[in-house]
């Protein structure tokens, strides 16, 4: 996500799939962010940095939870 900070179009697609895994998980406060970034980035007009900033707090956060499913699903 921080390597397309500068490009609202990439930044919409990435919240778009990274808010429904984080809707999976159970990351509620994830989710809402990334929801919040998907319709922000469509008015490309905003200055998206600080939520950008936010939700890789939040992913710091949950992180050890995605890592902890996934290896509880390998094969």
């Amino acid at each position: 996500m921080r390597k397309a900070r500068d490009d609202a179009k990439a930044l919409g697609q990435i919240a778009h799939s990274f808010k429904g895994s984080s809707g999976n998980l159970g990351a509620v406060r994830l989710e809402q962010l990334c929801q919040r970034l998907e319709a922000e980035s469509a008015g490309a007009t905003a200055d998206l940095g600080a939520l950008v900033d936010q939700i890789d707090h939040e992913f710091a956060l949950v992180r050890p939870l995605y890592e902890s499913e996934r290896r509880r699903f390998q094969l």
